[in-house]
């Protein structure tokens, strides 16, 4: 079993499959010994013939790599995998007609029914990559509908979407580039940051002897799956430098945008080799900054904010084409919010937005941005946690004042001692990478910013709390942590 934390396979799904598994090598050995019947000779002579069948040696086909599977043989271990699990070997042919079937179907039990229907005895069989492929339908449907994570959670313990997950993991070795990316994707969509932690890194395994095959599309499928899902990776090196040997001027605008957005999000420096790589002016195979859309520039902004790639010649293309765009980001609340946490770093501290592009043009943005952002303000509770009030309640004790959910110039901040200009953020696991604990790109922006303002700003991970014992373990830890910024007294 592959899933983190899915219910096993129930008695009915292991009666089920192996009742499929007899049934089809039955299915198989009448087939072979029946004599008569004109129509069974007339197959037998179509398939000598040169004529395909349902019971042809299985080949690797995905419908959009089509050439470079043709004519291809798959491996002996393959083959007799296939066999063990399903009892039938399929053909180029039929893996792609139920592929094309897949893609066209329009809701989830759709898709599931159709695949458990050539899993139960006398079925079709079903392969690796219409596995995949039914995966990938499952998640762009579920993106479509934008389900809630709890749904999509729900729907990872489904006993078919587990089946499926099993052949796909079973037989993960037979995979190409764009079908482990394919996978990669649709695990991070299904299951996010609580699922999937061990199968992710099994497929980076596979996937490090697939790196000279990954094109753009599959680099930036499998960036954004780890970005989604907050894995943080010794991959991501690599992934990096096959980036600049496909040439990133042969990306598409979508694709180098989310690969950037990806690595910030990640809070990982990809290199200057690969910053220098982006060619000048983004011209890209798509077209140049122009060309992107609103929500792609202020994602590279927010990007090359994060990456400390603020003085450079790239972000002051990008930002001076959001300024030439003005009001027309204002159907764009998201693209809004982004301007918005990019100009709170504006200032002596942080970046001068004056010298970028017309003043006049970022005042315009500036208060266009902070419009949305109040508006968003508003419509959010405060919620502190129970680390924060964990924390608070020892500044308490010690005797120091300080103010809780502090809004800083917009920012709300989970502690401030306002008598040492200390920002106190402590961070639980949404802020933290969940494979090496580092802080995430979105915390790393929220530092810069308090730094922006003026603040001395102190992280305090949950997992040091943790280990924290009691009342005067957490006075000595907040003590020591004060030492870097002028000990307050006590």
């Amino acid at each position: 079993m592959y899933a983190d934390d899915a219910p096993p396979l129930n008695q009915v799904t292991f009666d089920w499959v192996q009742s499929s598994r007899d049934a089809q090598k039955q299915r198989i050995r009448n087939k072979g010994k029946a004599t008569k019947g004109k129509k069974r000779k007339d197959q037998r002579n179509k398939t000598k013939e040169g004529s395909w069948s349902e019971f042809d040696d299985v080949e690797l086909f995905d419908q959009r790599t089509a050439a470079e599977t043709e004519g291809t043989e798959p491996s002996a271990p393959a083959r007799d995998l296939q066999r063990e699990l399903l009892g039938v070997k399929l053909s180029s042919k039929t893996i792609h007609r139920f592929n094309t079937k897949l893609m066209r179907m329009e809701s989830v039990e759709e898709i599931l029914d159709a695949c458990f229907a050539r899993q139960l005895p006398r079925g079709d069989g079903i392969s690796v990559l219409n596995v995949v492929a039914a995966l990938e339908s499952l998640m762009q449907i579920v993106r479509r509908e934008k389900w809630h994570q709890i749904e999509k959670l729900k729907l990872s313990r489904d006993q078919r979407v587990v089946a499926l997950l099993d052949q796909a993991f079973a037989q993960k070795a037979e995979l190409k580039s764009r079908g482990l990316a394919k996978l990669l994707w649709s695990l991070a969509g299904l299951g996010g940051v609580s699922k999937y932690r061990t199968e992710t890194e099994m497929l980076l395994k596979r996937a490090e002897a697939l790196l000279p095959e990954f094109a753009p599309r599959d680099l930036s499928n499998i960036l954004w799956a780890l970005a989604t899902t907050k894995h943080r990776t010794e991959f991501l090196s690599s992934i990096a430098k096959r980036c600049i040997e496909c040439d990133l001027s042969t990306f598409k605008a979508k694709e180098l945008c989310s690969v950037v957005w990806a690595f910030a999000s990640l809070n990982y420096h990809p290199g200057g080799a690969f910053m220098d790589s982006i060619p000048s002016g983004w011209e890209l195979a798509d077209g140049g900054v122009s060309s992107f859309t609103s929500q792609q520039l202020t994602n590279c902004l927010w990007a090359l904010v994060i990456l400390g790639e603020h003085e450079t010649p790239l972000f002051r293309e990008v930002w001076e084409e959001i300024v030439g765009r003005g009001s027309a980001l204002r159907d764009n609340k998201y693209s809004l919010l982004q301007v918005h946490q990019v100009l709170l770093l504006d200032g002596p501290r942080g970046i001068d937005f004056s010298i970028l592009a017309g003043s006049e043009g970022t005042s315009r943005l500036r208060d266009l941005a902070s419009l949305f952002w109040e508006k968003e303000i508003r419509q959010q509770s405060k919620q502190v946690s129970f680390y924060q009030r964990q924390v608070s309640d020892a500044l308490r004790t010690m005797g120091l004042a300080h103010v809780e959910e502090d809004n800083v110039s917009g920012i709300s901040v989970d502690i401030t001692i306002p008598a040492r200009n200390l920002a106190i953020e402590v961070d639980g696991p949404s802020h933290l990478s969940r494979t090496d604990e580092v802080l995430l790109g979105h915390t790393v922006l929220k530092q810069k910013q308090l730094h922006a303002l003026g603040w001395d700003v102190l992280n305090i991970p949950y997992y040091e709390w943790d280990e924290l014992l009691g009342r005067e373990d957490k006075r000595a830890y907040l003590l020591a942590k004060f030492d870097d910024f002028q000990d307050p007294s006590v």
